[in-house]
């Protein structure tokens, strides 16, 4: 996965599959030892892409969130600490530069990439926010319900209420305790598309905090003890499970719980909708008639994502994972 190269930079080689949803423990073991090399170890890395065909959405937004943080953190004196080469596949070079990869790290662009073949689809930049910015997620909201018009007023309501909880749970949870590595300020990213011809949109939100299993303290655990019939403390993808069961946070005051009940009222008011919750190792997805339980991963993501997406009519899934 890695070799040492001149000037003691270490070359990490992404996998040819690059997703949090088809390749988790690989991808996520890439992005932590990025992680520890620049961010602990005062390292320097040379990213290479040459064998990646596929990169998921989710994974490029952590993705960018973690390159973002190092060469802010760790900027390097007269060298940089983060480098690497462009992608040969015009498609992750196509999703990379649709979600403003390059420019949030400023990288030269090579150029606007192919455009799909029907040209439907439309990818958003990707923002990070330090607050809660109601009329930016107001904007968000606004452009990706206007193609979409069998959206109730409900749904198009419930939205923007869980894009608004979602950014609520980062900022009052996330960052309530130290994390492994050092943080570039209270920070959430924003991000996802919309394909006009499947009528699907993407939105996802991800955070560098310690994870919803971690934010949650003993006597909350033990209050899920009940819910997963389980005798030992549960995994990370049963915490989250449970976590989006209750009404009540940590502090007994309205917060992740409402957050979640918000976000699965949504899925709720679509036609065809799911939510999905990746944190610490756990994953977990809920699409309004069922609910996934995954088995924990092998690292940790490094924060939480959340992924919401809408479909009106039936089409594969691709890219989101």
């Amino acid at each position: 996965m890695t070799k040492a190269i001149v000037g003691e930079v270490v070359e990490i080689k992404l996998p040819e599959n690059f997703s949090l949803g088809m390749n988790f423990d690989n991808t996520v073991a890439v992005i932590n030892q990025i992680r520890t090399i620049v961010l602990l170890k005062n390292g320097r890395v040379f990213i290479d892409f040459s064998d990646v065909s596929h990169i998921g959405i989710s994974a490029a937004i952590v993705f960018v969130a973690e390159l973002h943080r190092c060469k802010n953190l760790k900027p390097g004196r007269g060298f940089l600490s983060v480098n690497g080469n462009y992608p040969g596949d015009p498609e992750v070079y196509r999703v990379l530069y649709n979600l403003n990869f390059y420019r949030l790290l400023g990288v030269p662009e090579i150029g606007s990439p192919p455009k799909l073949v029907d040209g439907s689809e439309i990818m958003l930049m990707t923002q990070s926010f330090v607050q809660i910015d109601p009329e930016r997620i107001n904007t968000f909201k606004e452009i990706f319900t206007l193609p979409f018009e069998h959206l109730t007023d409900i749904a198009k309501r419930r939205m923007q209420g869980a894009l608004i909880e979602a950014m609520a749970n980062s900022f009052e949870h996330a960052f309530q305790d130290s994390t492994t590595y050092p943080r570039f300020g209270r920070r959430a990213w924003l991000s996802g598309y919309i394909n006009h011809d499947k009528r699907e949109m993407l939105m996802i939100i991800f955070d560098h905090g310690i994870g919803i299993p971690k934010s949650l303290p003993p006597r909350i655990i033990e209050r899920l003890r009940p819910l997963l019939s389980l005798a030992v403390r549960p995994s990370d993808s049963q915490v989250i499970y449970a976590a989006t069961q209750l009404g009540r946070t940590s502090t007994e005051q309205s917060g992740r719980g409402k957050g979640f009940k918000t976000m699965r009222k949504f899925v709720d008011a679509c036609s065809d909708a799911e939510l999905r919750v990746i944190s610490d190792k756990g994953r977990f997805r809920y699409d309004g008639n069922d609910e996934f339980i995954d088995e924990d991963g092998v690292q940790s993501v490094g924060g939480t994502v959340i992924l919401l997406r809408v479909r009106h009519e039936e089409s594969e899934l691709k890219a989101v994972q």
